[in-house]
């Protein structure tokens, strides 16, 4: 029978400055981060809009 392979689990090292930049795929800006939110914003409310021209159009208004 054979033995289950177990996985080596490699030890915990810390990031190099370099290495955290690349993993978090750089920041943002805050002018960024207002554009980011505003076009959210404006995706919600596009979805809120469909979401109730459906409604009324399965109720029969």
């Amino acid at each position: 029978m054979n033995e289950p392979q177990v996985l080596k689990i490699p030890a915990a090292s810390e990031l190099d400055a370099k290495a955290t930049e690349a993993a978090a795929g750089g920041t943002c800006t805050g002018s960024e981060v207002v554009g980011i939110t505003e076009s959210l914003i404006q995706a919600y409310d596009n979805l809120v809009d469909f979401t109730s021209h459906v409604i009324e159009r399965v109720a029969g208004s």
